[in-house]
């Protein structure tokens, strides 16, 4: 799932199976979005750490912020990876770097699972594939309108 960091909405959801990976799905939560709309950083896990997903991200306007796999090559001397490589060889690491680049924001995302399973619950009550997918979707819609409602302010 893809949140605005802004209003905390999922903007963007898509149930699998077990056989597909996170990466492997980007390219479709990225189609769920106005392809006018702008797109601006994408913050994910090291599963989203492949030349695909790059490329994916990048195509529509936005950055992929998405720490480089333990022991990673440069991919050539202008690509954000590249950066991302560098910056987490230095001695300052992969901590400074998440910091720096606004990684943690992918913490929202985690944040919105949480949310999912504490007000609708753990587990899915549908028994077939298409109608899991519709349970799921319409608790989205359920959980984004109590965003509208209001979020807890930080002190």
């Amino acid at each position: 799932m893809g949140v605005d960091p802004n209003t905390h909405d999922v903007v963007v959801a898509q149930l699998t199976t077990v056989t597909l990976g996170d990466g492997e799905m980007l390219p479709d939560l990225l189609d769920q979005l106005d392809p006018n709309q702008s797109l601006g950083d994408v913050c994910g896990d090291g599963a989203y750490d492949t030349q695909d997903c790059y490329g994916s991200v990048h195509g529509r306007g936005g950055t992929l912020l998405s720490p480089p796999r333990k022991g990673a090559v440069e991919w050539g001397d202008d690509h954000p990876r590249t950066e991302a490589v560098k910056a987490c060889e230095t001695d300052e690491g992969r901590k400074e770097w998440k910091r720096k680049t606004g990684y943690h924001r992918r913490s929202l995302s985690e944040t919105a699972m949480y949310r999912y399973k504490t007000l609708i619950g753990p587990s899915l009550r549908a028994r077939m594939f298409e109608t899991q997918q519709v349970e799921v979707y319409a608790a989205l819609a359920v959980i984004n309108r109590i965003n509208t409602l209001g979020m807890p302010k930080r002190a």
